[in-house]
């Protein structure tokens, strides 16, 4: 969308309420993912434990990788939409 509409606005909020209703009524409230506290990870720094710093560019070079990712979907999409329009005409 190029601009703000609240009719999509609110069909969005809508249909993302009613999938969190539903999945709730299957699943129950239990949360979608478990994650086991290690004894290392109570010592202070919270129920999960801080990646060690060596792994930290690991997590910097895959945060880049992804950002370029998404602008090349984006810039993918936005080229097929003004494709069909081309096209339509």
């Amino acid at each position: 969308m190029r601009r703000f509409d609240t009719r999509i606005a609110i069909a969005a909020l809508g249909a993302s309420a009613t999938a969190i209703l539903v999945a709730r009524l299957f699943l129950g409230d239990a949360p979608d993912f478990q994650v086991s506290i290690t004894a290392f990870a109570t010592m202070g720094t919270g129920p999960l434990a801080f990646a060690p710093a060596a792994s930290w560019p690991v997590y910097l070079v895959l945060g880049v990788l992804t950002g370029l990712l998404a602008a090349f979907y984006n810039r993918t999409l936005l080229g097929a939409i003004g494709l069909a329009e081309r096209l339509h005409r």
